[in-house]
């Protein structure tokens, strides 16, 4: 899934934050449809490192953001990595689960 030209992957931590894909994707105006991992971290790495051909990535994680740097390095790819903290924006709140109004403008601001 793109967001202006940027590659967006997004992961719900082991099914711990409950992300809404139609939601975010019509919030976000994103070209095309959200899929959102649950261990893009372990056994969904694949799909991480298959983006990383693409000059900017932007990855809803920053708890693993060293291991997706190591992959990138190892992979010697010439991507743009940026990750953001999906979690502390979005998913630990009371609100949790109507938290994807509130963290739409965060995503689409990375750069």
């Amino acid at each position: 899934m793109t967001l202006k030209g940027k590659t967006l992957k997004l992961c719900n931590c082991n099914r711990t934050i409950p992300l809404d894909a139609k939601g975010l994707a019509a919030a976000l105006k994103a070209d095309g449809t959200i899929q959102i991992h649950s261990e893009l971290c372990r056994k969904e790495s694949g799909a991480f490192q298959a983006t990383l051909h693409d000059p900017d990535v932007l990855v809803a994680c920053t708890q693993e953001a060293p291991l997706f740097t190591e992959l990138a390095t190892l992979a010697e790819a010439k991507t743009e990595l940026r990750f953001f903290n999906i979690r502390e924006a979005a998913g630990w709140s009371a609100e949790g689960r109507q938290a994807t109004p509130k963290d739409s403008p965060r995503s689409s601001r990375r750069r």
